[in-house]
């Protein structure tokens, strides 16, 4: 309930997703989705950036509904590959193991793409804080 808290909870929550995508990156994501992972993380970093400059200035930039969308699809796409990665593994009907599959991309690039648009909205929102 305290900022601190609040600033904490949000740290942990981008160091753990962002901890997992860059070991899948690592171990098993094809090279599209290393891409997709690359423009998320990449948006993550430049955000953090931007809020910290922000807040240096005593001003604040709140989490938009965008960004929360793109942390569920992201968040949702790992564990989705993650599911496909032991559903390949334990040889599960093919039918499981390509819809996983499907999955996992379908929503890893979405939520790539929410990290562009939401990236654009807070870009938007900070040069109509400084001017």
């Amino acid at each position: 309930m305290t900022p601190l808290g609040a600033a904490l909870d949000h740290t942990a929550d981008k160091v753990l997703v962002a901890c997992v995508l860059l070991a899948l990156a690592y171990a098993a994501l094809p090279l599209e989705l290393v891409i997709a992972g690359v423009i998320i993380l990449g948006r993550d970093v430049g955000i953090a950036g931007v809020r910290e400059a922000v807040g240096a200035q005593g001003k604040s930039l709140p989490v938009g509904a965008m960004g929360k969308w793109k942390a569920a699809a992201e968040m949702t796409g790992v564990g989705a590959f993650m599911a496909f990665q032991a559903a390949a593994l334990l040889q599960a009907d093919a039918s499981w193991v390509i819809g996983l599959s499907w999955a996992a991309r379908a929503l890893i690039w979405a939520a790539a793409a929410l990290a562009l648009v939401s990236g654009a909205i807070y870009a938007a929102a900070l040069v109509r804080k400084t001017a």
